[in-house]
């Protein structure tokens, strides 16, 4: 069988994007899912996976909800993912 992802409308970010920080993701700093790493990688929680996920400052970080964001990396993300207008 063949399958072929719904459209669906996603909220993400990086640094650097051209876009200012989202509340989202300063909530989730605060809030501890989200710490520093030496060498510019961070961690963020998985909470499907139960195990935290590095996520370096070309990744995008797509926002499902205030208990999850995972991170993608930037050729996925721009294969997956267009601007909406």
């Amino acid at each position: 069988m063949k399958f072929k992802t719904k459209p669906i409308e996603v909220e993400a970010w990086r640094e650097g994007c051209g876009e200012p920080t989202p509340e989202w993701f300063n909530d989730f700093v605060i809030s501890g899912p989200v710490h520093g790493l030496p060498d510019n990688i961070s961690q963020v929680w998985n909470k499907n996976h139960n195990s935290w996920v590095d996520f370096g400052p070309t990744d995008w970080l797509i926002y499902n909800g205030p208990d999850d964001i995972l991170p993608c990396d930037e050729e996925t993300f721009e294969k997956k993912y267009e601007v909406v207008k």
